[in-house]
């Protein structure tokens, strides 16, 4: 008979005790990834749909050149960014009685692409990017979407009196100065996120059923045919839902998204501390996960700090976010809708982003 004589009485409880809380971490970590899978997949897919438009959406990467086959074309020079830094310095300080100016320590570097747009002859919109850094080019296509049918009572803004507009924009200057706010000149309705309703009309006519979005901001109209679908290809419908955000005020559908996408991302945070704890339970991996951990923290650290160095190096211009419980119908979604002949281009109706991999020095 063998006896455990370093064991200490009342040990074993709370032994048990964490053996029991480890088996909860291990099975909500389990089923929660089961619950949570649509959303998972989702949001990591259409995540890296955002660095891929031209895998679902309108846009065609028609032409690739290297360096060399653009030379072919027209010699382009490869830039250095030091030295165009020293010629805008020394421009800066052309006329000035003393030298008013000179470079910092840090080294030039050239960001973004040398962008040009046109239209084709059939209404296309073409984009040219050209790479500053290796000289390499790309030709873009963005494709016509099929037109959609105008409503005989688009654009037009109608008043109603069960609605006070500009009651309403009183109450807003109201409220802010109840708040102890000052501010300048009266309320306006915002650009992003405002009330609208939503219903179907039947013109009598022909029967045909339209779908209306009313402002109740303006009184403005605007309307689709119901039976032509929302016209949307699918890199617009996967990001427009993936960048869906903002609880409304009212249950449904779009409120369930909202809480499944908070859900999704505290399951994820999740996932990372339960795993910690996990692989702390098994000793022989302990020195292996310590050093891929700290190879993961320190990588993650460079990666964020010189994303975010590069993102605010100029002067940073911040967008406000859209009234909360609001619906968004603003840029980019809004030019969504445009003809491509018209306004700025886009992968998506959004600017387009040239991929560095497409170029070959």
């Amino acid at each position: 008979m063998k006896v455990e004589l370093n064991r200490k009485p009342g040990s074993e409880k709370p032994r048990r005790r964490n053996q029991r809380t480890l088996k909860m971490v291990r099975r909500i970590h389990l089923y929660s990834g089961l619950l949570l899978l649509p959303w998972v997949i989702f949001f990591g897919f259409s995540g890296m749909l955002f660095n891929h438009p031209e895998w679902f959406g309108p846009v065609e990467i028609h032409t690739v050149k290297s360096a060399e086959e653009v030379d072919r074309i027209r010699v382009f020079e490869e830039l250095d960014g030091d030295a165009i830094a020293n010629e805008v310095v020394a421009r800066l300080n052309e006329g000035s009685e003393s030298t008013a100016y000179r470079l910092g320590k840090s080294r030039a570097t050239i960001e973004g692409t040398l962008s040009f747009q046109g239209i084709t002859k059939e209404g296309e919109r073409v984009a040219v990017l050209i790479s500053p850094n290796h000289g390499g080019a790309s030709v873009r296509r963005f494709l016509n979407k099929s037109p959609q049918d105008t409503a005989p009572f688009a654009n037009q803004k109608v008043g109603i009196d069960g609605f006070d507009q500009e009651g309403i924009a009183i109450l807003a200057t109201e409220l802010v100065e109840e708040a102890g706010l000052s501010i300048i000149g009266p309320m306006e309705k915002a650009e992003r996120g405002n009330s609208e309703v939503c219903f179907q009309l039947e013109t009598i006519a022909d029967g045909r059923l339209w779908n209306v979005v009313y402002q109740l901001a303006d009184g403005s109209v605007s309307a689709r045919p119901a039976e032509d679908g929302h016209g949307l290809d699918f890199y617009s419908m996967v990001s427009r839902l993936h960048k869906t955000h903002h609880y409304p005020d009212r249950f449904g559908a779009r409120w369930a998204w909202s809480a499944f996408a908070d859900a999704t991302g505290i399951t994820m945070v999740f996932w990372g501390l339960s795993g910690l704890i996990m692989w702390w339970q098994m000793k022989p991996t302990r020195v292996l996960g310590v050093v891929g951990i700290s190879i993961a923290t320190v990588l993650a650290l460079l990666v964020f700090t010189g994303t975010f160095r590069g993102l605010t190096f100029g002067p940073t211009q911040t967008r406000g976010p859209a009234t909360a419980g609001g619906t968004d119908r603003s840029s980019p979604q809004r030019s969504e809708s445009k003809n491509p002949s018209q306004g700025k281009p886009g992968l998506g109706q959004s600017r387009p982003v040239i991929q560095t991999s497409e170029f070959k020095s």
